[in-house]
């Protein structure tokens, strides 16, 4: 008994230092490891869209994919993105999380319509707020200004 939890314990600590040593490796060499990042999103990252963000939508304030924030940050320093992995940490002065707002935007509970965002960039697949944004479209309250392979990006009108 003693002796299979010795193996356990090592099969344990073995599986954390592999997948810590990858996690360090893919992020420890900085921009070349993005590509490796990106391709393993079930949504992989659109360097085209992100393109046409920084060429005509800059200024605008962009409601972003969750799985793209570090992408965009480290990639495209022009563009703020609305949310990525950190901002579980931030509060503004009156204590708001960021996160909150993100996820009740995406769960819909509080429609995009009805926030401060002008740009919206997500992926392509059929969320509740790829479908509130193609009504929006339809309705021409918003319009879709780029679309590839992964990516959607929707305008305010």
């Amino acid at each position: 008994l003693f002796k299979k939890r010795i193996y356990i314990a090592i099969f344990f600590a073995l599986a954390f230092l592999v997948v810590g040593l990858q996690k360090i490796s893919m992020f420890g060499h900085g921009v070349e490891n993005w590509t490796l990042y990106c391709a393993q999103l079930a949504t992989p990252c659109s360097k085209e869209s992100a393109d046409y963000i920084v060429d005509n939508l800059a200024e605008d304030k962009i409601y972003t994919f969750y799985d793209w924030g570090g992408f965009l940050i480290w990639n495209y320093p022009t563009i703020k993105p609305s949310i990525d992995g950190r901002m579980h940490l931030w509060r503004d002065k009156y204590g708001y999380s960021s996160t909150q707002e993100y996820i009740d935007i995406e769960k819909g509970k509080v429609s995009i319509n009805n926030t401060r965002y002008s740009a919206v960039f997500i992926p392509k697949y059929r969320t509740g707020l790829y479908r509130e944004l193609a009504k929006l479209v339809a309705q021409r309250k918003w319009k879709k200004v780029y679309e590839d392979k992964y990516s959607v990006i929707v305008v305010r009108n």
